[in-house]
């Protein structure tokens, strides 16, 4: 397996702080058992299962046949975190149909999937950490539309995608049984193009509450995007999209 990082962070396992020393590894399908484990793992835990849709280990193996990846972060031999990413091409699976993306895109897409965190190595910035090694990675891999879903409810989970410059734009029940998914989960479909310099100011900008489901869509519908999220008041500021006022440079991006 091949090491992508390693260093220190801080476990507060049974509420003692102590240095431990982590590495990043690029994982084969032989540690997916790790990952059921800890997803798992991570899935009892939660109060509100809504959050969180699992993955099976089917799932897994067929994205990672088709050039997906998984990030796990070890710590003394254990799987303390891992983020999942998976390249859909035409298939349903991408995120890109939910926002009425052209073929040109689906093919040059890739799905930001599950990441999670052991409650022992919260604090660490590990999303982050995995998130900026996990876009360098599709890049070099020549793709350039990132899409993932977050849950209105996971503010912390959107703010760390959002660092990452990935813009809200869309909201609708996913992960549902019936056909037209009315019975699925909100969730936040997000969008960044690896190509596009990004905007940091607009000139046109509401907020509104996270659970505002309506006045978002309504938003959305508008020609509007997520813009920020305010994990304090629990809120979102969208900005029109043809309104940017300051844009930055873009990072270099190139498919060579």
């Amino acid at each position: 397996m091949k090491l992508i990082d390693f260093g220190k962070l801080v476990s507060r396992a049974e509420g003692q702080k102590k240095e431990k020393e982590y590495q990043i590894l690029m994982l084969d399908d032989s540690k997916l058992d790790d990952v059921m484990k800890l997803q798992d793992l991570i899935y009892s835990n939660l109060r509100d299962k809504d959050i969180f849709a699992t993955d099976t280990k089917e799932d897994y193996l067929k994205d990672m046949k088709q050039g997906g990846f998984v990030l796990g972060v070890y710590v003394d031999n254990e799987l303390i975190s891992y983020r999942y990413v998976s390249f859909p091409g035409l298939t349903e699976k991408n995120l890109g149909l939910d926002l009425g993306m052209p073929p040109e895109v689906l093919l040059h897409s890739a799905n930001l999937e599950t990441t999670v965190v052991h409650p022992d190595f919260r604090g660490n910035k590990l999303q982050k950490m995995t998130l900026d090694f996990a876009v360098d990675l599709i890049k070099e891999k020549g793709y350039y539309h990132v899409f993932s879903t977050v849950s209105p409810k996971n503010v912390f989970s959107l703010a760390n995608v959002m660092s990452a410059e990935l813009k809200v734009k869309g909201l609708k029940k996913k992960y549902g049984q019936m056909p037209d998914n009315s019975d699925g989960k909100w969730r936040f479909i997000l969008h960044r193009d690896l190509q596009e310099e990004v905007c940091a100011e607009y000139s046109k900008l509401i907020t509104l509450s996270l659970t505002d489901f309506h006045s978002q869509v309504k938003a959305l519908n508008g020609g509007y995007i997520g813009h920020e999220v305010d994990k304090t008041d629990q809120k979102i500021v969208y900005a029109e999209n043809n309104s940017c006022s300051l844009i930055l440079p873009n990072e270099g991006f190139s498919l060579t």
